[in-house]
């Protein structure tokens, strides 16, 4: 379980491992900052949930989040192992 609330989302964070910040050009080329967020969590240090045994198959992931005010936008780049 992860708190994604604006205050827990600083390089102190234990799952942090980089924040980039950056401005980008949009499609109709307003320039807008933008913040990247690489987290780490160690997904062998958790719970198995739905019957599996270990953590060498995992082929899918579900993310549930809740607890919002406000509209949010959360992009993914990649999960890897």
């Amino acid at each position: 379980e992860l708190d994604i609330t604006p205050q827990s989302l600083t390089i102190e964070n234990e799952f942090i491992s980089d924040v980039r910040e950056l401005t980008v050009t949009t499609q109709n080329q307003s320039q807008i900052p933008v913040r990247w967020l690489q987290f780490r969590i160690p997904v062998s240090q958790g719970e198995a949930i739905g019957g599996i045994s270990d953590f060498r198959a995992i082929r899918f992931m579900r993310m549930f989040m809740q607890g919002f005010r406000d509209s949010s936008i959360l992009r993914f780049a990649t999960l890897s192992w």
